[in-house]
């Protein structure tokens, strides 16, 4: 019983460690849009933003982040449980 436990805690940190790589590679995109245009993730200044499309779509990606943040937290928190070394 106890080898199939060890075998699915290695399937779920494996699983848990494709999803951060995932989170971590969408947020990246998401910084490299916003510097695209002009802007950085935290504190966006989207007065400079005149067009109400493109300030839609800075909040998009705005509230896009901080969901992204969020899930990446609880990852590395459900990994922490596991007792997995985690690099930062």
């Amino acid at each position: 019983m106890f080898g199939l436990q060890k075998e699915s805690t290695n399937e779920e940190v494996f699983r848990l460690s494709c999803e951060l790589n995932d989170t971590a590679e969408e947020i990246w995109g998401i910084k490299a849009e916003m510097e695209r245009l002009g802007l950085t993730p935290k504190g966006a200044d989207i007065s400079r933003v005149k067009s109400s499309r493109w300030r839609k779509k800075v909040l998009g990606l705005i509230k896009k982040s901080d969901e992204l943040v969020k899930k990446g937290e609880k990852i590395r928190d459900r990994l922490a449980e596991l007792e997995v070394p985690i690099e930062k």
